[in-house]
This record gives C-alpha cells, structure tokens and sequence, in this order.
C-alpha cells in the first residue's frame, strides 16, 4: 500500500511510512518535502483515531515543529507543500495571538500563491484544492465571504475535469474533501443566517457523504461529514 492511501485509511503503520518516506526526501536533500510529509502525516493522525500510542498533544508538538521548520523556506514549497502548511496555520493560529496579524498577511499571500502555483502545475484536483483553501484563507482571516463563495464555486467546476483523470480514486478522494470543506463553509454561522446557505451547506456535505461511501471509497471522511452535518441540522 502506497504512502497515500495509508494516510487516507490511517492504517496502524502509516506514520512509519511517512517517516521512511520524510526520510528518503531529507536524504535526496529535499528537506521541505521531508517536513511537508511528516506534518501531513501529523495532521492525519491528530484528526483521526489514534495511531501508534503517542499522546495528541506529542503529535502537535511535532506537527508544529515540522511547520515552523516550513515557514523558514515558504518561497521555496510548491503548491501542495504550501497546502499543507496553510492548512495547519489556518488551525493554530488563534493560539499564536502575538503573531496573528503577521501570520494572517502570510497566510493570505500563501493561499494565493498556492492558487497560482496550482493552476500551472497542478492536476484538476489540486487546483480545486487550491480554490479551496484560498476560500478557507479569505474567509477565515478576512471574512470576505463573497471571495469565499467565488472560490468554492471555482473548485467545484472543476468536478468533471476531476473525474477524468487517470489516478482514480485520489482524484475523487481529494474532490470529497473538497465538497466537504464548501458544506462546512456555507454551513458557519455567518453564512448560513438564511435558508439558501443552510440549503447549500446540506447539498455539499450530502454529495460528499455519497460520493464518500461510493466510488471515491473515502471511509475517512464518512465522520467528519457526519459530523458537520449534525452541526447544521
């Protein structure tokens, strides 16, 4: 089983793949690879079941170690390194309150360079990504959520170019996330006073739940989008 789909199943032996794996980078020199794998692995495991007997707040620990060690070369990650980190800032950055509003102008510019680097280099999934987690960024540090919107409407377009690639299923494992984040997006307080945005929040988070248990074969997913689910019914 590749590195991936390990991380996707968060099967009992994954993070010894991604430490194999970080470790081969880091000999081949590629040390922001090696850090990018080893948060992502980190951010798997902290919201999943638990893997290995490490205590969570061990796993962040590290988790934040490996991202700190990324902001020191940001103008170097590609666009998938870059969504890794911002989605780990994104997290954490109401812990860090001395550094919000720096790392706020940071993740901004980031989410938007990852938009760029993405839609040049990046498969269809990946740029849906991108157009994700730049409407995350939009929304979360500047709660501009008409950009938000825009963008999740972009990502979502790109469902048939999605479906199309060759590498199934990542391409549609990727693109449940996808649909996932927009129903949790829609479905926050400040956007879903009304009845369209609750409606939209239902519709996205109901697709994913389908397309989850169908073809993409994404069981990982099935709780979290249970979870939002509840949170707005």
């Amino acid at each position: 089983m590749t590195l991936q789909n390990a991380m996707w199943r968060n099967e009992a032996n994954c993070m010894a793949k991604a430490r194999d794996h970080a470790r081969m980078a880091k000999n081949r020199g590629e040390h922001a690879s090696a850090h990018s794998i080893m948060l992502s692995a980190y951010i798997t495991a902290l919201g999943g079941k638990p893997v290995e007997r490490h205590h969570p707040v061990k796993f962040f620990l590290l988790a934040l170690w490996h991202a700190l060690c990324m902001s020191r070369q940001l103008e170097k990650l590609n666009h998938n390194q870059l969504d890794v980190w911002i989605q780990f800032m994104l997290k954490i950055r109401s812990k860090l309150p001395v550094f919000k509003s720096i790392l706020n102008k940071v993740l901004v510019e980031g989410a938007a360079r990852e938009v760029g680097l993405a839609t040049t280099e990046g498969k269809p999934h990946q740029q849906a990504l991108a157009f994700m987690t730049y409407a995350e960024v939009v929304y979360e540090v500047e709660a501009d959520h008409g950009l938000a919107e825009v963008n999740i409407r972009f990502a979502i377009k790109l469902e048939e170019l999605i479906r199309a690639e060759s590498d199934q299923p990542q391409g549609l494992r990727q693109f449940v996330r996808i649909l996932r984040k927009a129903g949790e997006l829609y479905g926050r307080d400040e956007m879903s006073s009304g009845g369209y945005y609750t409606q939209k929040a239902q519709g996205y988070l109901n697709r994913a739940l389908e397309l989850a248990k169908g073809e993409a074969d994404a069981q990982d997913q099935v709780p979290k989008i249970h979870a939002s689910l509840r949170k707005i019914i």
